[in-house]
């Protein structure tokens, strides 16, 4: 009878030259097409309505990764032998199958771009320890495998090659498919290209195009007529308002006039709706997509055009993409509005190294996650550059931070000015320290107090430039947040979600920073500023927040958008009686299926 080529009589014999040929040529090949080219290209397909890139902008970079990373481990594994061939074989395909599990299967949802950046998650202790252990199982058990069994070894080389080409097969596949389906090989100017019914076209023929946006134009001008100034400081919860208060008494003295309102909520509780929701009044009801309610909401929202007839320029400075989608819904109205023709990347390598973080993140284990650093998702658009007249605006606070510094404070007397200045504040994850120096350790990768102290060194560089220029005490002036911290995005509430709300009334300056526990909400901000500014809107904008005594029997409620891991998205809707940093006062009266929430 014939015995097994590499078990004759139970006898460990290796592996020859050619039986290591295929299963060293696939495992090769596995772990650099998934981490330095499918995953990129994934993530890309993914989030291809958020990037202001796409793939073909830095594939060339992933493929040459690849292909010398697979040469790189095809080199050592081929010209391993014996048991150290063994080993090393067993170990890597265990960690090609671990991630291609981890990443389809074991992310628990965590597969796309996230608002609170990479290397912040909400994973609990369980999960870890479970994630931990299935990794060890799996590649504990592959080595001994590989090395206990002796006979029938041949067994163990096919089940490899089959796993291996499973693996990269329905990568493959999937490649095909999303290549097909998706715009993630057409760059960006032909794949938003204007069509001839909206005007793209000039002369009859078609032009590259890309969607208007908001610049950085006039964020340093102020009117010696008066001004409107809103300030909006991403997840500016009340907890991180009390938190600093705590630690620094005096932190907020520079607020002069001001009125702390802390019994206040928003409508919604992510930057997307709540910032067109707060300066159009235009509810979400998801009935449409990202998009579709963009151009209604901007399209039927009359508070700005208003604003604009009573003499005032407009100039908003907030997120594309999760505020926007195509400026041109701001035409007519906002005076930072530039058009753009071509976009060019600043740093393809940068950009790269980014999605290679977010494709590590997806990929790794639970307890490495955090190693890739902290990303936010609109670090990514940064590396693009538009050609228009101005730089595209974006909430980064060193960014912010910057422009102001470097350009200095003017007055013009033509207008008044309306400025909506939206920064990322208290979002998740702290990316600068206070001198703007970036914030690389990992302990320090969320700080309230940070946060806070970044925002405020900004904010009060705003607030001493307008003293400095005598134009303090005439203006009207919001500071709040777009919404509060959401703790979890996958939870019901267990606790109040109350955002801080900061007031200077015009001509109100020189004295010391006033609370007022009134039940206000976001909605009544719109005709806060109308009647700060004493003028008689010809819409009905409510009351304002002045209008609301302490202690008054009113209803708000509040949209909380919970994500639901492996389907929709649900809208659970509360209505807050009363204090709304009593949590008794919170009551879920409706749960509404809205699909997803960004499509």
């Amino acid at each position: 009878m014939n015995q097994p080529k590499n078990a004759r009589g139970g006898k460990y014999i290796p592996f020859t030259r050619s039986e290591r040929l295929i299963p060293s040529l696939l495992i090769s090949l596995a772990i650099p097409f998934t981490i330095f080219f499918f995953g990129p290209f994934e993530a890309c397909c993914k989030n291809i309505q958020e990037f202001g890139f796409v793939f073909a902008d830095f594939a060339w970079l992933s493929l040459l990764a690849a292909i010398l990373t697979a040469g790189v481990l095809f080199l050592i594994l081929f010209n391993l032998s014996g048991k150290a061939y063994d080993i090393v074989y067993a170990v890597t395909f265990a960690i090609a199958f671990m991630l291609y599990l981890q990443g389809n299967y074991l992310n628990l949802g965590l597969n796309a771009v996230e608002g609170d950046g990479v290397g912040v998650s909400t994973y609990g202790t369980g999960a870890m320890v479970f994630n931990v252990i299935l990794w060890l199982l799996v590649i504990g058990g592959s080595l001994a495998a590989i090395i206990l069994i002796k006979k029938k070894r041949e067994i163990l080389r096919l089940v490899s090659i089959v796993g291996m080409v499973v693996v990269i097969g329905i990568q493959v596949m999937l490649f095909a498919v999303m290549s097909l389906t998706t715009d993630v090989w057409v760059p960006m100017n032909e794949r938003m290209q204007q069509s001839a019914d909206n005007g793209a076209a000039a002369d009859g023929e078609e032009e590259e195009y890309l969607p208007s946006i908001l610049t950085n134009a006039n964020l340093t001008e102020l009117s010696s007529e008066g001004n409107v100034i809103w300030i909006v400081v991403d997840r500016f919860d009340l907890k991180y308002y009390n938190s600093i208060l705590k630690e620094d008494p005096d932190f907020f003295e520079d607020l002069d006039g001001f009125t702390l309102y802390d019994n206040h909520i928003t409508k919604y509780a992510r930057t997307f709706p709540s910032i067109a929701y707060m300066l159009t009044g235009v509810e979400n009801d998801y009935s449409t997509g990202r998009v579709k309610y963009f151009e209604n909401a901007y399209g039927d929202g009359e508070f700005l055009k208003e604003l604009r007839d009573n003499g005032y320029n407009i100039n908003i400075y907030t997120e594309k993409y999760y505020a926007y989608d195509d400026g041109t819904v701001f035409e007519g109205i906002a005076d930072n509005l530039s058009s753009s023709k071509q976009y060019r990347v600043i740093n393809r390598v940068y950009l790269w190294g980014d999605m290679l973080r977010l494709t590590l993140f997806r990929y790794l284990p639970i307890f490495a996650k955090g190693w890739v650093g902290t990303i936010n998702s609109s670090d990514f658009n940064g590396y693009i550059e538009y050609e228009a007249n101005k730089p595209l605006f974006d909430s980064g606070m060193k960014d912010v931070y910057d422009w102001m510094t470097e350009s200095a404070f003017t007055l013009q007397s033509e207008n008044k000015n309306f400025t909506f200045l939206h920064i990322n504040g208290c979002h998740m994850p702290n990316s600068y320290y206070e001198d703007f120096t970036p914030v690389l350790s990992t302990s320090d990768k969320w700080d309230e107090k940070l946060a806070m102290r970044v925002s405020f060194k900004l904010v009060n560089y705003y607030l001493d430039e307008m003293k400095r220029l005598g134009v303090y005490e005439d203006a009207t002036i919001i500071i709040t947040g777009d919404h509060a911290a959401a703790m979890s995005d996958t939870k019901d509430l267990e606790g109040s979600r109350v955002t801080t709300l900061l007031v200077k009334k015009k001509g109100e300056s020189d004295t010391p920073l006033a609370v007022n526990h009134a039940p206000v909400e976001q909605a009544q901000l719109r005709a806060t500023i109308f009647a700060s500014e004493g003028i008689t809107p010809e819409n009905d904008y409510g009351k304002s927040i002045f209008e609301i005594e302490e202690g008054a029997d009113v209803k708000r409620y509040y949209h909380f958008q919970k994500s639901v891991s492996g389907g929709d998205d649900e809208l659970v809707v509360y209505e807050v009686v009363g204090d709304a940093t009593d949590f008794s006062n919170w009551t879920i009266v409706d749960r509404i299926n809205v699909g997803n929430l960004y499509k």
